[in-house]
C-alpha cells in the first residue's frame, strides 16, 4: 500500500489517497462519489466565473481585485485536488 495523502479543501471536503487497498468499494458506489465530485467542482467553477464577472468592475480597487484573484486562485487549486481524485478514482475502476 503506498503511502497516505490526505488533501484538506477550503470548502471543509478531505479527500484521502492512498488507501486504494484498504476499501474495496462498488463500482455503483465509486460511480456515485465520481458524479458527485463532478458535481463539486461544477459548482466550485460557477462561484469562479462570478467572481471572474466580479473582478471586470471598472470601480473596483487594487485590494479587492488581489482578493478576487487569490479566491480563484484558491478555488482553482481545489478544483484540481478534485480533478485528481477523479482521476485516481477512474484509475482504479478501470
Amino acid at each position: 500500500m503506498r503511502e497516505s495523502c490526505v488533501w484538506t479543501i477550503a470548502a471543509g471536503l478531505v479527500l484521502v489517497r492512498g488507501q486504494e487497498d484498504a476499501v474495496d468499494r462498488e463500482p455503483n458506489e465509486t460511480n456515485e462519489l465520481i458524479a458527485k465530485l463532478f458535481y463539486l467542482m461544477t459548482a466550485r467553477l460557477e462561484d469562479a466565473a462570478g467572481a471572474a464577472a466580479e473582478g471586470q468592475g471598472a470601480r473596483l480597487d487594487i485590494s479587492a481585485r488581489a482578493a478576487m484573484a487569490e479566491r480563484l486562485r484558491e478555488t482553482g487549486q481545489e478544483v484540481a485536488i478534485v480533478a485528481e481524485a477523479v482521476s485516481q478514482l477512474l484509475g482504479r475502476t478501470s
